[in-house]
């Protein structure tokens, strides 16, 4: 693990969303193309845990990834920051080849529907 994957993990272990800034720039300082699996994986897993709409935008380019475990864990952390503008992308991915991801497809637009439905 590097250390920027280190950082971005405590990041969102912490749970404090005045990290989501950090996270993003740190991130936006680095080629996504080229941006390993798993600082991929672990920034995605932390802007889900710190709930915080800022996220969105990274976590909708993260789900452009074709690995099904980075496009699940990806939906599940929309599905928690909870941002209406994801309904369209996530919706695409209900016809996605592996089952975990349609799973969590169908979970997050169910979480985003009733934070809708408020």
């Amino acid at each position: 693990m590097t250390g920027l994957t280190k950082i971005i993990k405590i990041l969102g272990e912490l749970g404090d969303n005045k990290a989501v800034p950090g996270i993003i720039n740190a991130l936006e300082g680095e080629d996504f193309d080229n941006l390993l699996y798993s600082t991929k994986f672990h920034a995605a897993k932390s802007l889900g845990q710190l709930k915080d709409k800022r996220g969105s935008d990274f976590l909708l380019k993260i789900l452009q990834d074709s690995e099904s475990h980075l496009k699940t864990i990806t939906v599940w952390a929309l599905g928690e920051v909870g941002d209406m503008k994801a309904i369209e992308p996530l919706s695409q991915l209900l016809e996605d080849e592996d089952n975990s991801v349609r799973e969590a497809v169908k979970e997050a637009l169910l979480k985003l529907k009733n934070i809708d439905a408020k």
